[in-house]
């Protein structure tokens, strides 16, 4: 069993370590080249110095926690993979994109997983200075102040958080929120997220996030009030907990999901 103490304790670790990756990031912009992966994503060296900074940490601290991290680095490659008890999710940059183009929008992901379910999470965005921050049983908080969500309904002046890639499928519930709601995509699914529970959205949907892109996130959601269910490809929403998941088995894949309140998950499943 985990004591409140030791869940505190993690969390004042993850959010240090975000703040920490984040002013890395921050202080790297424009001086470190990019690539893209197989998946057709973009990486930068920043990315990689900032991940290999924050498991060097976690693994003087932990050497028997797990780790799945974005980046496939040496060190990453290195550390206990998700058949531990506690499992650590980095995402150094989320945002890679902006990153790479000079927008300073994009923020460090941390979470913390027991038995396949987020105990802690940090999100970290160092331009604003932004921390949404949250521990299971705790509150969620932004810049160390409690926040809560409203009951929203849908309605034209809802605001959604919405992440789609060009050389993925647009679902038919992309088209039905872009006809009756507002939509913003600021290049990050971790601050749509944090946004999310903190007010400054509405709602986020994704279909092709991966666990360190939501697992802080989630979390932080879920404990500001919010519901985060899985979506299926046609964005139709699975009424069950995302959590807990196998990371035994989890191999990178996508996650897709919906988050908000109670009230607007109810409106989009009926249309």
């Amino acid at each position: 069993m985990i004591t409140e103490i030791e869940i505190q304790q993690y969390l004042q670790l993850t959010i240090d370590l975000a703040c920490e990756g984040g002013r890395l990031a921050k202080s790297l912009i424009g001086k470190t080249k990019s690539s893209f992966k197989d998946d057709k994503s973009i990486v930068t060296e920043a990315d990689k110095r900032v991940q290999d900074r924050i498991v060097e940490r976690l693994a003087k601290e932990f050497p028997s926690h797990g780790l799945i991290a974005e980046e496939n680095t040496p060190l990453a490659a290195s550390r206990p993979k998700g058949d531990a008890e506690f499992v650590w999710t980095i995402d150094p940059i989320d945002g890679t994109r902006n990153f790479a183009k000079g927008i300073h929008i994009f923020c460090c992901s941390i979470a913390l997983l027991h038995q396949g379910r987020p105990i802690v999470g940090a999100i970290y965005e160092p331009n604003y200075e932004w921390l949404f921050s949250a521990s299971v049983g705790g509150p969620a908080e932004f810049n160390r102040l409690p926040v809560q969500m409203r009951p929203v309904h849908f309605g034209p002046e809802t605001v959604f958080g919405i992440s789609i890639n060009t050389y993925a499928n647009r679902p038919v519930i992309l088209h039905h929120l872009m006809d009756y709601c507002m939509l913003r995509n600021l290049g990050s699914t971790a601050l749509h997220l944090g946004m999310t529970a903190a007010g400054m959205m509405d709602g986020a949907i994704h279909f092709g996030g991966k666990l360190w892109d939501i697992a802080a996130g989630a979390l932080i959601v879920e404990q500001a009030g919010g519901i985060i269910y899985p979506i299926d490809k046609n964005g139709l929403i699975i009424k069950k907990p995302l959590w807990p998941l196998d990371l035994k088995q989890y191999n990178n894949d996508a996650l897709p999901f919906v988050a908000a309140n109670a009230c607007l998950v109810d409106d989009l499943q009926k249309g």
